[in-house]
């Protein structure tokens, strides 16, 4: 109830501010949203009412939230040189429904048609604005290519989605436009009207009077900002529009405060909420209003006060790239001209990022190596004459760890790998200009062996600068800037009736094609059938020279940077699109068996794609295992949790062979029990993970831990009692696991018992995730180290101690897991300790045991019911480490209240090795 009530007292606020005088028609809803909505005869929506500031902001402050607002530390000031409209007030339910009945959401808090929505995503705002925008007859001012829904008919993501800042459309207010307006308390001096697109005076927001203007800034409900969350520096920033993408963790910013919540969270310069906020978060308490408007010359600002303002948008998802390679280990390199840097995207990542690389070198021509850890690039461009310099460097942001080769001019870099296994990079001695056939017979081709970051003795293996590629078995070798030349078995020709050609690639699949473009000439036209515009076509010859195909760019657009992009199996070719002015706005995915292309990423202006696939093996490539759903225990917008679920699967999956230990429980185990401390016997792995509750423990037990690993010896469970009023209902493995394929795929499969799944290892590794987690949890095996701190004086306590009948039937559940639990252990013979890990010594000073509370008076008895189970079940020992509070555990071993930190961490779990030594 006090959720609730918490919603109604921030929903009360919003009557006294709408203006129930003002009419409108409201405009019929769509079932499909991808499509125009029915025109509207009548005006705008009354929440489309838009002030217009006729005057550019400066100065606006805004501070970071780890700075007191009262000190105005850290200040960042933004300029707004634009005009722009923004929602008087919150987008109410009436307002929103009308345009998003499908699917039907079920969990928006809508009490009434005037109160404003909430529990909506970011997400679903975008499909509200989108279709505002169509019903208008506006730009729309987000793109994707796909929807997923929840189970309740919120959006969880949209692929492939994108900001246009240029739209004249409905979208978002950026985290600037909000401050200035709610930090003014502008009355609107005019207002948006759709019937005839033209400023006119209205009155809005009314209470009583026309003096307020905006309403609801820091009351009814927080509010959603159009920004990617950037922290804030003490600088000046021109038109701010927040990250330039979501990062690794993809967190969004919210504005303003719900009136039941905290006084910190109803400041202007608040940015955030209690918990981390992406696109997929819902909460009771966050709405949105709309803004109107372009965004001229924006500027984005990274992690690092670097300022961007020149944005890549990633514009394909990784499901995306899935589905065109049936992996998601794939990754493009590419060179941003405007910034002169490489960029890099990763498609294992659920929300691809832009990286763009910290690189002082001017670096062309990028190429990943088989493995995908390097990239090699040179700094002179093919069709330019001149000394090249080449370089290798690890493929990640970082700028460091450039291997440069020692020779006087290496140009057009190409990763091979010989029939021997030794991994090459083939390189030329200048790309320039080859119509001369003595200026190109002066150039020749080498290749170099690269192994543990170094690079070998360069070999020559032939005059000419055949940069295009050369085959596997080295009988074909290919180039283009000019002229289209190849050698052929030692016999250096001449293809394409000798008509101008370039950007020469040649498959890396077997079967010797080579991709080029051309300038109009006769032999393309004659192919064609028709004249064209030079590089209009990406032509594809066999290995004889023969034309197999020409694809046609899209209309507008022209090719440039042709390459070939494949795994062993499936090859495509990514090139740019060139617009009128030259600029090559767009990287594409051209797929030549069916003629499509896919947008892969949009900016100013991109250069020299390079995209790996993780290669198969055609002899190989056969397996057991559905590789759609195999591995798969993760997708884009569930929460934090569940990414972590991922990653302690693939932990289990790696050493279920040899792991000996498995730590079971929830965040205190996940931060509080680490793996590398256990030597007794010998390996142990941490599948503990933040929010479990003992249903969780009981299905991981039963399914995974029990079933499948041949070594198990012990069992190790945080029990955390005072979590055991937490309702079983909570656990993500009682329904909410159904969603995601790899955990359906091994139920269908009854969890693999006795089959051979050597292979879902590598199923799992190569999936969906987020490398930040990877890099975080999967070196210590699954345990997440943090730092240490003192206890704090003031324990935590979120629930009410006085147990109701609903606390002692949810301890009730979770006790009965924790014996089941210790029925199928007994049952294989395997070793189970429950550990009540310490936690903060000053609950002693409250009614409380621990955090969810349990009554302090009765945590004995339960305490003693826990240890009674070795009656019973003789494989389990109760290790109360804890001890009410009356432990000595003291110093900076504590994360918060309840958690351990690296020190505590380190301390209790030595104690339990000790203990596993002990036990028979």
């Amino acid at each position: 109830m006090k959720l609730w009530a918490s919603v109604l007292s921030c929903l009360f606020l919003l009557a006294a501010c709408d203006d129930h005088s003002s009419s409108s028609e409201e405009l019929p809803p769509e079932e499909d949203l991808s499509s125009s909505v029915p025109e509207s005869s009548g005006s705008i929506n009354s929440s489309a009412q838009f002030a217009y500031p006729s005057e550019a902001l400066i100065g606006m402050n805004l501070i970071d939230d780890a700075s007191k607002v009262a000190e105005l530390e850290n200040k960042m000031k933004v300029s707004i040189d634009y005009d722009y409209y923004i929602g008087t007030r919150e987008v109410t339910c009436g307002e929103f429904f009308a345009f998003i009945p499908y699917p039907p959401i079920k969990t928006a808090v809508c009490a009434d048609d005037s109160l404003p929505v909430a529990n909506v995503s970011f997400f679903d705002a975008v499909l509200f604005l989108n279709a505002k925008s169509k019903a208008h007859h506006l730009d729309t001012a987000y793109s994707y290519t796909n929807i997923l829904y929840d189970t309740e008919g919120h959006v969880l993501n949209l692929e492939s989605f994108a900001f246009h800042n240029d739209a004249n459309g409905f979208r978002l207010p950026t985290e600037s436009e909000w401050t200035y307006v709610a930090s003014k308390g502008w009355k609107p001096q005019k207002s948006w009207n759709a019937s005839n697109s033209n400023f006119t005076s209205h009155k809005v927001c009314s209470i009583g009077n026309d003096s307020q203007g905006y309403c609801d800034f820091a009351g009814n409900v927080m509010e959603w900002a159009n920004d990617w969350y950037s922290p804030l520096f003490d600088t000046t920033v021109v038109n701010y529009t927040g990250a330039p993408d979501g990062g690794i963790i993809g967190k969004r910013v919210v504005k303003g405060g719900c009136y039941a919540n905290s006084e910190a969270s109803i400041t202007l310069f608040s940015r955030n909420d209690i918990y981390t906020i992406t696109s997929a978060t819902r909460s009771a308490y966050i709405g949105f209003r709309l803004a109107l408007g372009a965004i001229p010359n924006p500027t984005w600002m990274d992690g690092s006060k670097n300022t961007v303002i020149s944005r890549t948008i990633p514009l394909a998802s990784a499901s995306i790239i899935k589905n065109i390679y049936k992996t998601y280990n794939a990754k493009l390199v590419f060179r941003n001209d405007v910034s002169q840097k490489l960029n890099l995207i990763k498609y294992n990542e659920d929300i691809p990022a832009v990286i763009e690389i910290n690189d002082t070198l001017n670096a062309y021509h990028p190429d990943i190596s088989p493995d995908g850890k390097y990239v090699a690039f040179c700094t002179n461009l093919e069709g330019v004459t001149g000394k090249s310099k080449l370089y290798v460097r690890d493929l990640n942001e970082t700028g460091i760890k450039h291997v440069e080769l020692d020779v006087e001019s290496a140009a057009i870099p190409r990763w091979r790998v010989l029939e021997n296994g030794d991994t090459v990079i083939t390189y030329v001695t200048d790309a320039g200009n080859n119509k001369d056939n003595a200026t190109f017979a002066a150039t020749s081709t080498w290749q170099v062996k690269f192994e543990n970051g170094k690079f070998g003795t360069p070999e020559k293996l032939f005059d000419g600068a055949y940069h295009g590629g050369i085959s596997s078995d080295g009988k074909l070798a290919v180039t283009g800037a000019r002229l289209l030349r190849a050698r052929v078995n030692g016999v250096d020709t001449i293809w394409y009736n000798g008509n101008q050609a370039c950007n020469a690639s040649l498959a890396m699949d077997g079967t010797k094609r080579t991709v080029f473009l051309d300038f109009g000439g006769e032999t393309g036209s004659g192919y064609v059938g028709s004249s064209y515009t030079a590089r209009e076509y990406a032509f594809i010859a066999d290995s004889t020279g023969k034309l197999l195909q020409a694809i046609k760019a899209k209309s507008g657009y022209t090719y440039d940077h042709v390459e070939w992009a494949s795994d062993g199996i499936h090859s495509n070719i990514v090139a740019t699109l060139a617009d009128n002015n030259g600029l090559h706005g767009k990287i594409v995915l051209i797929d030549p068996n069916l003629g499509t292309v896919t947008d892969l990423a949009e900016s100013d202006d991109l250069w020299h794609p390079c995209l790996w696939v993780k290669r198969t093996d055609p002899a190989n490539s056969s397996t057991h295992l559905n590789p759609d759903s195999a591995g798969i225990y993760f997708i884009p917008g569930y929460p934090e949790n569940v990414i972590q679920w991922r990653y302690k699967m693939e932990s289990f999956w790696q050493f279920k062979d040899s792991a000996t230990t498995v730590f079971l429980g929830s965040s205190r185990s996940h931060y509080g029990l680490v793996p590398e401390n256990i030597t007794s016997p010998d390996l142990a792995i941490n599948m503990a993970v933040p929010f479990n509750v003992n249903h969780g423990v009981y299905f991981l037990a039963k399914n995974y831990v029990l079933n499948l690993m041949p070594k198990l010896k012990y069992i190790v469970i945080g029990l955390d009692m005072d979590r055991f009023v937490v309702p079983s209902s909570s656990s993500f493995f009682l329904t909410l696991y159904k969603n995601l394929p790899g955990y359906t795929y091994d139920e269908n499969h009854k969890f693999w018992a006795g089959e051979d799944v050597s292979e879902m290892y590598e199923m799992t590794h190569g999936a969906l995730g987020r490398e930040s987690y990877a890099i975080h949890l999967l070196p210590p095996r699954g345990y997440d180290d943090g730092p240490g701190h003192p206890w704090p004086a003031v324990p935590e306590i979120v629930r009410d101690t006085i147990w109701s009948a609903v606390d002692s039937a949810s301890y009730r559940e979770n006790f009965n897991y924790i014996e089941e639990t210790l029925k199928l252990a007994k049952a294989k013979n395997i070793r189970v300790v429950g550990v009540e890990l310490p936690s903060n010594p000053n609950y002693r000073n409250t009614g409380a045991y621990g955090k969810e509370g349990i009554q302090r008076s009765k945590a004995p008895a339960l305490l003693q019911e826990i240890a009674d189970l070795s009656k019973t079940y003789p494989n389990f020992t109760f290790f109360d480490a804890n001890q009410m509070g009356n432990h000595d555990f003291y110093g900076d071993v504590a994360r918060d209240s309840d958690h351990l930190g690296h020190d505590g961490a380190h301390r209790i779990t030595t104690k339990i090795d000790s203990l596993l030594k002990t036990l028979p």
